[in-house]
């Protein structure tokens, strides 16, 4: 008889699976609409409408699914502020020294 495949998480593509990514749409709403540390994990599984424990495998545990959920939005971020470097050396606004 063969064995059931391992998993592994993979908290970098929360598309992988459809729990992962219903997890941290629920954490989004959750933490737009409440304090960080009033938000329960047993709230973000029922809003997503999964076992609270796929949090933890997934994720490792709240503050895991809170930095999976603020990555994209880091990501934006930085996009958009390496642009903005990008066109004030062009227009000769910045420097590439750093001051002491």
């Amino acid at each position: 008889m063969q064995e059931p495949e391992v998993r592994e998480p993979d908290a970098n593509k929360p598309d992988d699976d459809p729990v992962q990514l219903r997890l941290v749409k629920a954490a989004l709403d959750c933490f737009l609409a409440d304090d960080y540390a009033r938000v329960t994990t047993r709230l973000i599984a029922e809003r997503a409408n999964a076992n609270v424990s796929m949090i933890r495998y997934y994720f490792g545990s709240k503050e895991g699914l809170y930095e999976e959920m603020e990555r994209p939005m880091d990501a934006a971020f930085l996009d958009r502020l390496a642009a903005f470097n990008g066109h004030l050396f062009s227009a000769g606004l910045a420097s590439t020294t750093t001051p002491s």
